[in-house]
């Protein structure tokens, strides 16, 4: 798919140009411009003789503009004169000036950088090409995206539009880093996305430390039927991601070294509305490493996700009460090694049902499973895997408190063994032998149809069926 493409270049760009080409951009200084009309009218040199044409998109601003205002796209050019449209666009026109207002065609922003935000909070689906009807705007990771303070892109668009991350080509996968002070008052890096600020994508970059004292959130990604993918967060005083778009699909992200506060009920990777996570880590966390916190009434679903060597729990869920249905779902994931137990299910808001099936809970240092609160849950357990002998979750398999269990299939793997190749690193958790095949994969049994996971989050290669396994994404 194609896309109307813009640029950010931390170490080439400026935030008054037009975003749209990955260069340098036709710059005409000091000349007239009638908001009315959007037609602004150059002081010195040709534009259709210097190759400006229509199609192209301008930034429109006061000469004593630092960051951009108005940006358009060029809908005619003579050799006096670039007329702007003034409903593809993003910002608000200019008012009326004559020798005072300045107007650049192209070149790269420069992107976020102290307080600025830009072009978070800036841009809107509308400023697209008309035919490329999806804007994307690239940050190139040549240099690091310096913030010291909170940014945000909270519109009322309802997208989509995408922010990603690149080395040499767009959407090549390169990440980019936007970093915070490590020192002062923490604050939350970016806050993106609302209920009303829809389908907004966040792909591939890291977002580092937010500052030595309190414990602010770093990412709040907020976006209703949004996307986040390849995102890291790093070295945060609380929260590493705090999720609330409902709808959303959270997938390949991890959070590293986050609550560096060490704070009770502050988390890793925080699902506190109604989405999925596929593929995510979180690892190292102060405290928990997924988990909903006090927020009850969510439903989360964690698809292959792992959680290793967290100080508490690897994942804590409160459920909610019995009208609102809140509870999770976690399905081939991997809870190795946490300080507290694997999964910790909080009924103090009372009667959630918890679904787990083809997971692993080894080495954690409470329970497997914890149900905690004087409300009666449900917990559904379905071919799970324990750890035992020097594997084993500390206190038992799991502690019931006044929930209920159904259980089917679970079973002990052998004393001291573990289903993973290197316990040394944490987030690779490639499977051995006795959690191969043995998942749970049946269909309705009038079906007659059987599937055969593995138990856990990394699903082992095999060449011996080369074509639907080996070619799977792992």
């Amino acid at each position: 798919m194609a896309f109307t493409e813009f640029y950010c270049d931390f170490a080439n760009g400026s935030n008054l140009n037009a975003g749209s080409t990955s260069g340098f951009p036709a710059t005409y200084g000091s000349g007239s411009w009638v908001a009315a009309t959007g037609v602004f009218t150059v002081a010195s040199g040709d534009p259709a003789g210097a190759g400006i044409t229509a199609g192209m998109f301008a930034s429109v601003y006061p000469n004593a503009a630092t960051v951009a205002v108005f940006i358009g796209l060029i809908t005619a050019v003579s050799s006096t004169t670039i007329t702007v449209s003034l409903t593809v666009k993003a910002g608000t026109p200019p008012v009326d000036g004559t020798s005072n207002t300045s107007c650049r065609v192209g070149g790269a922003w420069q992107g976020p950088n102290l307080l600025i935000d830009h072009p978070w909070g800036f841009m809107v689906t509308a400023l697209n090409d008309g035919t490329n009807l999806i804007p994307r705007v690239n940050f190139k990771n040549n240099a690091t995206y310096a913030i010291t303070g909170a940014i945000s892109h909270v519109t009322g668009d309802t997208g989509p539009l995408i922010f990603r991350g690149y080395t040499t080509t767009p959407g090549d996968g390169g990440r980019a880093k936007i970093q915070g002070p490590a020192s002062g008052a923490s604050f939350v890096m970016l806050t993106i996305g609302a209920s009303t600020n829809r389908r907004i994508v966040l792909e591939d970059f890291v977002f580092d430390r937010n500052g030595s004292t309190g414990t602010a959130t770093g990412l709040a990604f907020n976006s209703a039927v949004g996307i986040m993918r390849h995102v890291s967060v790093t070295n945060i005083r609380g929260n590493g991601m705090a999720l609330q778009g409902g709808g959303a699909l959270i997938y390949e992200c991890d959070a590293v070294g986050c609550n560096t506060s060490l704070t009770t009920q502050l988390i890793g990777i925080a699902p506190i509305g109604n989405m999925r996570l596929v593929r995510c880590v979180a690892h190292n966390n102060g405290a928990n490493g997924f988990g909903t916190g006090t927020t009850a009434g969510v439903n989360p679903t964690l698809i292959n996700c792992i959680a290793t060597y967290n100080l508490q729990h690897g994942f804590s869920v409160r459920t909610g009460t019995s009208t609102s249905g809140g509870g999770a779902a976690c399905v081939n994931c991997d809870f190795y090694a946490n300080g507290f137990s694997g999964v910790y299910v909080d009924t103090t808001t009372a009667n959630g049902l918890i679904w787990l099936e083809n997971c692993n809970f080894i080495g954690n240092g409470a329970y497997g499973v914890e149900h905690s609160g004087s409300g009666v849950g449900m917990t559904q357990m379905l071919n799970c895997g324990f750890g035992a002998g020097t594997m084993a979750n500390a206190f038992g398999e799991f502690e019931q408190g006044t929930s209920g269990y159904v259980e089917q299939d679970n079973f002990l793997y052998p004393a001291d063994y573990s289903p993973y190749v290197d316990l040394s690193v944490s987030p690779n958790l490639s499977l051995l032998g006795l959690a191969r095949h043995t998942g749970r994969g049946t269909n309705h049994p009038d079906i007659r149809d059987r599937g055969y996971p593995d138990v856990g989050a990394a699903a082992h290669f095999s060449s011996d069926v080369p074509l639907a396994r080996a070619s799977m994404r792992r």
